[in-house]
């Protein structure tokens, strides 16, 4: 992968990247298309640092749905987060059964990923405040 912007060649974008075509199982949350995706920011680039490499703050999108959505970022945000947390939820009711068909017992864990990416994103729209 080859790229103008030389942030999209770094390991951290790369295994971003990975990630997040993994998560939502190489295929278009927006359309359903499987082939020629792309990993779209929620929150863009250019607004959070913070956000820059949360598997949380990407979502898969065909190229065609990727330019739809460029632009109008604000208006797909809150759908593009719904999507994302559901597909989480989902994935974890999936994972909970063992091989043998009974239910594992859950760990338990201070924060989710969902709630590390709403705190990060709050953060970042308050300019670092807390």
């Amino acid at each position: 992968m080859s790229d103008s912007r030389p942030e999209k060649n770094t390991p951290e974008y790369k295994a971003w990247r990975s990630n997040v075509f993994t998560r939502d199982r190489w295929t278009c949350q927006k359309c359903g298309e499987k082939g020629n995706i792309e990993a779209h920011h929620i929150v863009r680039w250019s607004d959070s640092k913070a956000l820059r490499y949360s598997i949380m703050n990407g979502i898969t999108l065909c190229i065609e749905c990727h330019k739809e959505v460029t632009g109008n970022e604000e208006f797909w945000r809150d759908k593009f987060r719904r999507i994302v947390a559901r597909t989480v939820a989902n994935q974890k009711k999936g994972s909970s059964k063992s091989s043998s068909g009974k239910r594992k017992k859950k760990k338990k864990s201070k924060l989710q990923p969902f709630d590390i990416f709403l705190s990060a994103l709050k953060f970042t729209m308050h300019g670092g405040k807390r």
